[in-house]
């Protein structure tokens, strides 16, 4: 597959508006993945090195979306699984959570079905411990509802809360049929430079959605150029972020 030509469905943040019939999920802290009937491919259209015992439990005749995920606060293992070549054993942690079959030509209803029908035939081959798992979704009743399934999800460690519109389409790009809900924000920024300082350092970045240079504790290598993952409080009046963290560097997708 092209990875020029390549898209996934991407949220945008929840609106505020009457939640009443969408269906909630937890937001896992995974990276995303795409099955496209061969290999398990990157939000960007790139593969991963997964191994043959996961692959061979995934339909050849479906295309399916969902996410790597090693558990609450585990980013960190499914990216390194994301970056494995050879398939390491960091593969042994992951799941591939499964929440949708893009390649079913209807609503989100129909699409979940043959999602979990194709993940019931993952769990029967493979039996107890299965790495295909399906993303439990939710009908929300009210706002009140989905405000009580929010606070119980994040009690646990869970990152925050997607919505779908159940009677949407797969739209291969960021589209309001898909929200998330996280008590915390987050943005990707570009690394410009390095410079030296305590432990590490510090990289100076460029948000990409609001242009603004700020610096970034280098927790983890980057070279200019690369995307980073960051996560911040708030905004000041000038746009800058405070309180940066960063969180990944995105050369896995």
């Amino acid at each position: 597959m092209n990875a020029d030509k390549f898209s996934v469905l991407l949220a945008k943040k929840y609106d505020g508006a009457d939640p009443t019939g969408l269906w909630a999920s937890d937001k896992l802290d995974g990276v995303r993945a795409y099955w496209n009937g061969h290999q398990l491919l990157s939000r960007n259209g790139n593969p991963f090195d997964a191994p043959k015992w996961m692959t061979d439990l995934l339909p050849a005749d479906l295309h399916l979306d969902g996410e790597l995920y090693a558990g609450p606060g585990m980013f960190h293992v499914a990216v390194g699984a994301a970056r494995s070549k050879g398939a390491g054993d960091t593969w042994r942690n992951i799941k591939f959570m499964v929440f949708d079959a893009p390649s079913v030509d209807g609503i989100f209803l129909e699409r979940f079905q043959a999602a979990r029908d194709a993940v019931l035939r993952a769990e029967q081959t493979h039996g107890d411990g299965c790495p295909v798992q399906i993303v439990t979704h939710t009908q929300v009743r009210s706002e009140r509802h989905l405000w009580k399934l929010h606070r119980m999800a994040t009690a646990t460690g869970i990152e925050g809360t997607m919505l779908r519109d159940p009677h949407s389409t797969y739209h291969r790009r960021r589209h309001g049929s898909l929200m998330k809900i996280k008590d915390h924000r987050d943005s990707e920024a570009v690394v410009i430079s390095h410079k030296p300082g305590l432990d590490k350092g510090s990289y100076v970045v460029r948000d990409q959605r609001r242009g603004v240079e700020f610096s970034l504790a280098a927790l983890q290598p980057a070279r200019p150029g690369a995307t980073v993952t960051y996560r911040f409080q708030e905004l000041t009046r000038h746009g800058v972020p405070r309180h940066p963290v960063m969180i990944a560097v995105r050369d896995y997708e």
